[in-house]
């Protein structure tokens, strides 16, 4: 989440979200930052969160009513914790963006990263794995194939190459996109080891 607000700060606007009233000044500018990595990220923001909460959702207590929580804490107490829509807003001045994320990532739907993702105009990438919201849950092969991407990723950034190839994986469609995954699972998912496939 950090990630998002200092790059929207940074390359659209710096807004005072946390204060009762909200005060807009022009984007920092500072031209050391290239990029961003983001790692099972918020971006697009409660519009493209699911409607039909995952059970880590429900869990933590928000669930259905998450968008509305998200609402009325930016209202009635001026916390901005979750993105609002200003980081999917702003995402379009972005230089370049690296996405990871887990397919059933509890925290933000596959199609908000999609989203944000294609607002990139310049270098980008988006890895999809077999596994939830957390970059540690992740099996260590996919843990090491997403740093290897994110390392390719800053060094293409770094050299002003304009594609991250070899090893990107293309897609052009949200079918492929979860068929770029290997066929390696979080382990309390892997069907092989459900019971249900014994």
């Amino acid at each position: 989440m950090a990630t998002g607000w200092a790059m929207t700060i940074n390359f659209d606007k710096d807004c005072s979200y946390d204060m009762p009233d909200i005060v807009c000044g022009p984007a920092a500018g500072n031209p050391n930052i290239m990029g961003a990595i983001l790692i099972s990220e918020f971006s697009s923001g409660p519009g493209y969160i699911s409607s039909t909460p995952s059970v880590e959702d429900e869990e933590r207590g928000l669930g259905k009513d998450r968008g509305l929580f998200i609402g009325g804490s930016e209202v009635e107490n001026s916390i901005v914790f979750f993105p609002s829509s200003a980081i999917l807003a702003g995402v379009d001045k972005w230089p370049a963006a690296f996405f990871a994320r887990g397919l059933w990532d509890y925290a933000d739907s596959l199609e908000g990263t999609v989203e944000s993702y294609s607002r990139i105009n310049g270098l980008k990438e988006l890895v999809v794995v077999r596994g939830p919201h957390p970059f540690e849950t992740w099996p260590e092969l996919e843990q090491e194939r997403v740093l290897d991407r994110m390392i390719a990723f800053a060094k293409a950034v770094a050299l002003y190459e304009k594609s991250v190839s070899p090893g990107e994986r293309s897609w052009s469609d949200m079918k492929t996109l979860v068929a770029t995954t290997s066929d390696v699972w979080e382990p309390t998912f892997d069907p092989a080891r459900r019971p249900e496939a014994q």
